[in-house]
């Protein structure tokens, strides 16, 4: 596992200045990052570098990885690695590329794909969402990288950054607020209204924060309830000229980054840090402060140009800069890596052409390569009869690469009857312990992309004392399906409680001779219904409407 803490120490110990350029190729691009460009418009496409672990700087490689010929299309704003391929957007055709994320060759390109490139997701191990100005097309992976001749119903108009997070898609929709995507049916299951929304990203317990210019949006991810909140400096929206926006989640802490003080966006002169506490609301960290150092030109300052991110492998935040101003000013461009504690600057790149002169690098995006595949941290287990368990993803899978709260599990039981599993809304699952005997949970889990598989043994024991077959056989609850009121038959005396699928208890209640339990104040879903009688226990799984 890779290590993100990043000691102030360590830090200012690093060199700050230029670093070596390099015309040839790594063999793969895995020790580093890409910086994708939007190009020079008018004068050269879209392109992308590469900066490995030491600092050194390989220009163009997406033409020199194929044969030197001009790969991505005009004003290139948008990059992603998911499942071992690059996703390239570009605004003017070829709109999408899509290259091997190991060697940068070209798989397939897409003259056009139903409007202007956007931000682009990859929802499962073989679909991908293309966000474009016309709304968000599905690329199946699976069948040549096809992609779907309209866009996804509710979806039309322009499509900003996207997320999925549990069982939902989050993107952000111009003029209109956050669409809530089922990606087992691709059907917008409800809107999160607020014109202003501008982009999206999500916190490390998978809350999607939405930016709304002055105010930033929370959204459970489970719920859907949301709220909005000030932001301590307002951010500028990217809508106009589109490009990624300019807020990250930090993989260690609860904690987003965010660019500001600019008056359009590409002009942003300030990084902060804001700390989500622990009842959810936001507070600036006082101790983090980055502020765009001088430019090359005396009087000159530096300012953000694109969008900013975490480089998983050294634990840096990725600020790309140039030359504020017009023009020639736009030749002169930085990579800075900033402390994520202190916002001091622990080095610098400068980027150049592979001559060693000033370019027009219009830098969009950093995007990082994904190596390490998720770990499956669940044991064998051993219960008994009657218990209920809930593991959150958050707690078993790690992944050094990105965040968990971002994977995809599903969990499946080869016998119900021993054990009974539950998806809990994609972010945990429920295990509970029907009757004595053996079964197996087979757990996957797709994050980014890579799927890894594990088999998990359960042994499920007796209950200490005995579990009456009299009540099992003697006891009736109805309906399983619940609208407001369950029935409980066939007891004389004790108690039933009731589960929600994360394993809290919502509802007690004394049994006698039976008992009509009122459920109406529930919310809908699967829950679990524990009767225990003397020493005697019954376990039924029921719905609420």
């Amino acid at each position: 596992m890779k290590h993100f803490c990043i000691l102030a120490s360590a830090a200012m110990a690093l060199a700050v200045g230029a670093f070596a350029q390099n015309s040839a190729l790594p063999e793969e691009f895995t020790d580093g990052f890409f910086i994708q460009n939007e190009g020079w418009f008018g004068q050269a496409t879209g392109s992308i570098n590469w900066v490995d672990g030491a600092g050194t700087v390989y220009y163009n490689i997406d033409d020199k990885a194929n044969g030197n010929v001009d790969v991505l299309g005009n004003t290139s704003e948008y990059g992603m690695v998911y499942g071992g391929y690059y996703y390239a957007m570009s605004k003017q055709a070829p709109r999408l590329v899509v290259l091997d994320a190991l060697t940068l060759k070209v798989v397939k390109s897409f003259e056009t794909i139903g409007g202007d490139s956007r931000a682009v997701l990859g929802v499962d191990d073989g679909k991908v969402y293309v966000g474009t100005s016309a709304g968000i097309f599905v690329l199946d992976v699976n069948s040549d990288f096809s992609i779907s001749e309209n866009a996804i119903s509710g979806t039309e108009g322009q499509i900003g950054m996207m997320a999925r997070v549990g069982k939902y898609v989050f993107a952000a929709k111009q003029s209109t607020g956050v669409l809530v995507i089922d990606p087992e049916t691709d059907a917008v299951v409800a809107t999160i209204e607020n014109s202003n929304i501008c982009g999206l990203t999500v916190s490390r317990d998978g809350t999607v924060w939405a930016v709304a210019k002055s105010d930033i949006v929370r959204i459970n991810p489970v719920t859907l309830d949301n709220d909005i909140m000030a932001l301590p400096n307002k951010m500028v929206s990217p809508w106009g000229s589109w490009m990624a926006d300019k807020m990250c989640a930090d993989p260690d802490e609860d904690a987003l980054y965010y660019a500001y003080g600019g008056s359009w966006t590409n002009s942003e002169t300030h990084i902060g840090k804001l700390i989500i506490n622990e009842d959810g609301t936001l507070s600036e960290d006082t101790d983090f402060a980055y502020i765009m150092p001088d430019a090359a030109t005396e009087g000159r300052k530096q300012i953000l140009y694109g969008a900013i991110g975490i480089d998983p492998q050294s634990g840096y935040l990725i600020v790309t800069t140039t030359q504020d101003g017009y023009g020639a000013n736009y030749a002169y461009n930085w990579l800075h890596y900033i402390d994520r504690k202190s916002g001091e600057v622990a080095k610098t790149v400068v980027m150049t052409s592979d001559a060693g002169d000033n370019y027009y690098w219009f830098p969009s995006i950093p995007v990082f390569p994904d190596i390490d595949a998720p770990e499956i941290n669940l044991a064998d287990m051993t219960l008994t009869e009657g218990d209920i368990v809930t593991y959150a993803v958050t707690d078993y899978v790690a992944d050094s690469d990105n965040m968990p709260a971002l994977a995809v599990a599903d969990v499946v039981s080869d016998d119900m009857g021993v054990v009974a599993v539950e998806d809990n809304n994609g972010f945990a699952f429920t295990a509970v312990a029907m009757h004595e005997g053996e079964a197996s949970l087979t757990v996957t889990v797709n994050s980014n992309g890579q799927v890894e598989e594990k088999v998990i043994n359960v042994e499920v024991l007796p209950n200490t004392v005995s579990v009456s077959d009299n009540l099992i056989s003697t006891i009736n609850v109805y309906p399983t399906t619940v609208a407001t009121s369950l029935n409980v038959k066939g007891v004389d005396d004790g108690t039933v409680a009731v589960y929600n699928m994360s394993g809290a208890i919502v509802a007690m209640h004394d049994l006698c001779n039976g008992s009509t339990i009122d459920l109406g104040g529930l919310i809908p879903g699967t829950y679990i219904v524990k009767i225990v009688s003397g020493k005697d226990i019954k376990v039924v799984k029921i719905l609420k409407l």
